[in-house]
């Protein structure tokens, strides 16, 4: 109850629909779909992928905050992920994304007439976050906004090989 009092006017995420999203790509024809599929296919990275929670943080990192959001570690593999992501889908035909990767689960949007610092006790470091855990897919999604916010539903799948002779530390 306290806490609901104090985020009045923010719009929480449903976690069932928590991802890192590594490309938004706007809104696609059944032709890019397919320069998507041939694009994205036999992705390969270093070693395994292994994330983990980090911190919570807001967006825009300057100016009245908008999103409360969860940052992601493991950043290396997965910045490299989303450097291949955005260079074989800038040679499909889709723009190269200007701002910064921030790898991160956004967990609520200010919404109405609130205020925007509400959220500012959630900032730092959540205690008792459990470990790691590996992710092998990059998923496609079709994002529909609606007043209660978006709904995904998966439209492809892809694979994250491990590169030959990666090194597990074993």
């Amino acid at each position: 109850m306290l806490v609901r009092g104090k985020t009045r006017g923010w719009r929480f995420s449903n976690v069932h629909q928590y991802h890192v999203t590594l490309k938004f790509l706007d809104e696609i024809n059944d032709n890019q779909k397919s320069e998507i599929d041939s694009a994205l296919k036999d992705l390969m990275i270093a070693g395994r992928l292994e994330l983990s929670l980090g911190h919570f943080g807001l967006f825009p990192l300057s100016g009245p905050p908008r999103v409360l959001w969860l940052g992601i570690e493991g950043r290396e593999s997965l910045t490299e992920l989303q450097r291949q992501l955005e260079e074989r889908l800038e040679k499909a035909g889709f723009p190269k994304e200007k701002r910064d990767f921030h790898a991160h689960l956004t967990l609520a949007r200010l919404s109405g007439n609130a205020d925007p610092h509400a959220l500012r006790f959630f900032l730092g470091t959540p205690p008792g976050i459990p470990g790691t855990w590996p992710a092998g897919t990059v998923k496609l999604y079709r994002s529909e906004l609606w007043p209660d916010g978006p709904e995904y539903t998966e439209i492809g799948r892809y694979p994250i090989l491990e590169s030959p002779g990666a090194d597990h530390g074993a």
